[in-house]
């Protein structure tokens, strides 16, 4: 196992395409986190420390995760907060205003 340190706007699921190349690592980190990581809409906070599996075998996608290395790409697409409340007008706040010219 290997420590992998938690950046300001980073999520688990940034950490699992960061360490395993693709979302699906998300498992493995909440296997061996469950310290730090109880769901999977758990929040990270910056200076976190999460461990990550080092064994090859545990990659799930090498050509994305050697992109990631290769370019020095840190994956970091924070949590989304969105405004609005979760109720029976829910469509309502969420759609976006819409102006159409006819011609």
């Amino acid at each position: 196992m290997r420590k992998a340190f938690i950046e300001e706007q980073q999520s688990i699921y940034d950490v699992a395409i960061q360490e395993y190349g693709t979302v699906e690592g998300v498992f493995l980190l909440l296997a061996d986190n469950p310290d730090v990581i109880q769901s999977l809409d758990s929040f990270l906070n910056p200076g976190d420390v999460l461990e990550i599996q080092d064994d090859p075998e545990t990659i799930v996608d090498k050509d994305v995760l050697q992109f990631f290395r290769n370019g020095s790409i840190r994956v970091l697409n924070g949590e989304i907060v969105l405004p609005g409340d979760f109720n029976n007008d829910f469509n309502i706040d969420y759609i976006p205003t819409l102006q159409i010219q006819l011609g």
